[in-house]
This record gives structure tokens, C-alpha cells and sequence, in this order.
């Protein structure tokens, strides 16, 4: 994989999952504060996926960008994507290139 910065044209907007109990002692699963970063963002074809009670068309993005984090938390499967107006919950996520310097995301939404 070699990515270029000029690559990162996309300006992304990620959001952390954070679980916290309700007034009724449910647990919820909120989003903190929002924080941008710039990417390559790159459409696949949208797919259509048999569930219980008929079928679900979902599209995904691969998001590419470099790694760093503030704060000296861990990227994983509980954030959310905002890209174009359009919110993608996060799929997949690992390290790429040499000495892991990028990460790329894999998000999904329903169409």
C-alpha cells in the first residue's frame, strides 16, 4: 500500500461510541465529541443482503487516512463516518503500510 498524503482530499468526521445507562437503567450507546480528519475515500458498488424477513441493500466506503489518534485512544468497530452529509457506522478497521502509518476503514449504511 503506498498512500499519498495528496491522496487525503476528503475531509471526514469521526465520532467515538461511548455505552452509558439511561434514566431507566438501559444501556445506550452514545457519540462524543466529533473530531475531522482529511482522507481518501473510495465508493463500492452497493450490495443487497438477505435478512430474516427479506433483503437489505447496503453501500460502503474505504476510508484511508493516516494514523493518529489524540488522546491515546484505539480506533475500532464502535465509531461512526460522516462523510457528504451521509453517517457510516464502522465496520472494519486495520493498519496499513510501512510502520502501520495509515488506516483504512471499512464503513457501511443502509440505502
Amino acid at each position: 500500500m503506498n498512500e499519498q498524503i495528496g491522496e487525503l482530499r476528503e475531509r471526514v468526521t469521526i465520532t467515538e461510541a461511548t455505552a452509558s445507562t439511561d434514566a431507566m437503567g438501559q444501556r445506550v450507546m452514545t457519540f462524543g465529541t466529533p473530531f475531522t480528519r482529511w482522507a481518501k475515500v473510495e465508493q463500492e458498488p452497493a450490495k443487497e443482503e438477505q435478512v430474516y424477513d427479506g433483503t437489505e441493500a447496503k453501500r460502503r466506503i474505504r476510508i484511508v487516512l493516516r494514523n493518529e489518534w489524540s488522546g491515546g485512544k484505539l480506533w475500532d468497530e464502535q465509531m461512526r463516518v460522516t462523510w457528504r452529509a451521509a453517517t457510516w457506522d464502522v465496520v472494519s478497521v486495520r493498519e496499513i503500510g510501512i510502520q502501520h502509518r495509515w488506516l483504512e476503514l471499512t464503513a457501511e449504511r443502509l440505502v
